[in-house]
């Protein structure tokens, strides 16, 4: 039995995915004479410990919009961060008062948070029936900043940073063309 624990053990080890984690130098170039060791960003660090998630979690969405929206400095514990997305609107209005952080993250509520700090407006369907988890993604599929999917299923780590990277780069075409 132990046998068949060890292999299975392994088996999982070997398909788990591999991703560096930028490392922290210490060679006197990089130290300055009068500091500790400089670490780097720690958006970055962030970052490399989002895309080894399986699941993630509303604070991971909170974090990410923060990010995106530029504030990341002002609001930097989750207790202003969900402050932040309650007051400036970025919740569903069901969950305005019962945003629960640890609840896992669905791919309709990260959907309704992005469409609304990219301040996509949306089609048809979005005007008639309103800003719904289900028509936020699928204008986000739409417009290419997000994959499609059911607005039930689970956000992993690799997908937040993809949502993130995408919104990220659809901001600056926007800039780029002058859309406000």
């Amino acid at each position: 039995i132990q046998q068949d624990r060890r292999i299975e053990e392994e088996k999982r080890d070997a398909l788990k995915p591999t991703v560096g984690v930028p490392s922290i130098s210490t060679t006197p170039e990089a130290t300055p004479a009068t500091g500790p060791p400089v670490p780097p960003p720690l958006k970055e660090l962030y970052f490399a410990q989002l895309v080894q998630k399986r699941a993630t979690f509303g604070y991971d969405a909170a974090k990410a919009v923060v990010i995106l929206m530029g504030v990341d400095e002002e609001y930097l514990d989750l207790t202003s961060q969900v402050d932040y997305l309650q007051q400036h609107g970025f919740l569903p209005r069901r969950l305005r008062r019962s945003f629960d952080p640890l609840q896992p993250l669905r791919k309709g509520l990260a959907a309704h948070l992005f469409r609304q700090a990219l301040g996509i407006r949306g089609g048809l369907a979005l005007h008639l029936f309103g800003p719904s988890e289900r028509y936020a993604l699928k204008e986000l599929a739409f417009q290419g900043v997000m994959a499609p999917g059911h607005v039930n299923d689970l956000v992993t780590g690799v997908e937040l940073v993809q949502l993130m990277t995408q919104a990220a780069q659809y901001q600056m075409r926007r800039e780029s063309r002058g859309v406000e």
